[in-house]
């Protein structure tokens, strides 16, 4: 009997799919069928493989090759196959032989010249315990994603005929996949140059990363705000494995693999133009794949010119701001995505964006600022919980930032070891309440004045001095949470007046936006 069984795997929506394929050849025409997975994709695959098996001295089969997938495959990427597929063939056919009868597990595109390409998913896969016990062939350039404790019986290769002296037990040693080390230069971190002169935005900043508050800054052309977001992702602490896992199991799945995130050294950063489309941005389309907010989770959201969005796109944050998820639909499908993220945003306050600064610049109409305010509806300006404003820089904080002083890496760790006290603070809150761990900006639960230990005097002080601010429930529940991220930053156990104080500081105007 003609036949052979190998394991591999492919991303079916956001599903990891690992299947028998199985292979036998039968008398009869040659014709090739496949079941578990389209027709028409099917061909495609096995038009591929014969032109690497062809193209490399192997003849392909003269008779009916039958091919059976164990799992049902509706939208997957289905070059994945091509490398089990010819190896499968070939041993079927009995042209290579499995010389010490492993189970193996075998992934990789093809090229029509036999070469092997890298694939989707490899860092997902070595976490699976499904496949712990055969034995692996992945593309050489899938081995920086291969973590994993035990190396051995897991090969890489850059062509079909390496793939075949594995399986023949030919100098395989030499194949062995191993713990590749980073390039330094290629996860040197980017240099970051200091801003000097906004003061406010900074601690607004210290703030929002704390306690993971949406934070919004309103100022002027070339006040600094694109800096200061870009910024943001060097000040936060290094993500904990398990979360640093989740990131890097998304750039797996949806090859977007990047080393500097691989080795912790940043968090996600996204900051996507302002023409960004629907589908980009929180996904969709045929195969339901993730957009930017999912690639930006456990990091940031950096939306600049704000007020140039289209309303609509910018109406699609309001349910992962509050859930963490986004979940995409088509047909009979549907996909929930990761996207618990940090939102900065930054915009001028009119269309001229001179509009807060004391001189004779801004020559907009109430008219025009009113038009220009309308763009960003209430629901998504209230979900901004931090406000800063941006003035113009002065002469000399001109000349100071002009001499592009670096930014001394003691003054970033400072920053992040502030970050992580205080964020440890929150965490021991949770504990102690024997509730889930959540950052003091996206916490939901009853009794607020309780749990985030608010002295009642400073807050019935506090109700008197805001009773005129107009100010919804959900701003003034995120007016309590800033006002405890600025008590856990002091690391004080108790919210008292002026953390109160400065939140209401920390929040816009109405006048202004």
């Amino acid at each position: 009997m003609k036949f052979a069984q190998i394991k591999t795997a492919m991303i079916d929506n956001s599903e990891l799919i690992i299947t028998d394929l199985e292979i036998t050849i039968l008398n009869g025409l040659p014709t090739f069928e496949i079941s578990g997975l389209n027709n028409y994709k099917g061909q495609q695959c096995f038009s591929r493989v014969r032109a690497a098996l062809k193209n490399n001295g192997f003849t392909i089969p003269c008779g009916r090759i039958v091919c059976h997938l164990t799992r049902d495959i509706k939208n997957g990427e289905i070059r994945s196959l091509d490398l089990a597929l010819a190896v499968a063939i070939l041993l079927a056919d009995r042209q290579i032989t499995n010389v010490n009868h492993s189970m193996w597990f075998i992934i990789g595109q093809l090229s029509l010249s036999g070469k092997v390409l890298p694939v989707n998913g490899v860092f997902a896969l070595s976490r699976d315990e499904r496949i712990i016990n055969c034995r692996w062939i992945i593309p050489f350039k899938n081995q920086a994603e291969l973590k994993c404790e035990d190396y051995s019986d897991k090969y890489v290769v850059d062509n079909l005929n390496q793939a075949i002296e594995i399986i023949e037990n030919k100098n395989i040693d030499k194949f062995m996949a191993e713990h590749t080390r980073s390039d330094p230069l290629k996860i040197k971190p980017e240099p970051i140059y200091e801003l000097v002169g906004q003061p406010l935005a900074e601690r607004a900043l210290l703030i929002a990363l704390a306690g993971r508050h949406p934070l919004l800054l309103i100022g002027s052309p070339g006040s600094g705000k694109t800096t200061l977001a870009n910024q943001a992702v060097h000040y936060m602490p290094q993500l904990d494995p398990d979360k640093l896992d989740q990131v890097r199991r998304i750039y797996s799945m949806y090859g977007v693999w990047n080393e500097q995130i691989d080795q912790g050294i940043i968090r996600p950063y996204q900051a996507p133009h302002h023409t960004v489309t629907q589908m980009a941005l929180i996904g969709g389309g045929h195969d339901l794949v993730p957009g930017l907010i999912t690639y930006a989770h456990n990091g940031i959201l950096f939306l600049d010119e704000l007020s140039e969005f289209k309303p609509n796109i910018l109406e699609l944050l309001r349910q992962p701001l509050s859930e963490k998820t986004i979940e995409l639909s088509r047909k009979n499908i549907s996909v929930k995505y990761p996207a618990d993220f940090l939102l900065i945003a930054a915009t001028n306050p009119c269309p001229c964006g001179y509009r807060l600064e004391n001189d004779q610049r801004c020559q907009c109409g109430a008219a025009e600022i009113k038009r220009f305010k309308r763009r960003l509806s209430g629901p998504i300006m209230d979900r901004f919980q931090i406000s800063a404003i941006m003035n113009d820089l002065t002469q000399t904080d001109l000349i100071k930032t002009a001499e592009n002083n670096l930014l001394p890496q003691t003054k970033i760790n400072k920053i992040q070891q502030l970050i992580a006290k205080a964020q440890e603070m929150q965490s021991e809150r949770c504990n102690a309440h024997k509730i889930s761990f959540e950052y003091n900006g996206q916490i939901m639960i009853q009794m607020f004045v309780d749990f985030f230990a608010i002295n009642i005097q400073a807050l019935n002080h506090f109700n008197q001095i805001t009773q005129h601010h107009l100010l919804s429930p959900r701003s003034y529940l995120a007016l309590l949470r800033v006002a405890r991220t600025i008590a856990d930053l002091e690391q004080r156990e108790e919210v008292s007046e002026a953390h109160l104080h400065e939140a209401l500081l920390l929040r816009a105007n109405p006048d202004i936006y």
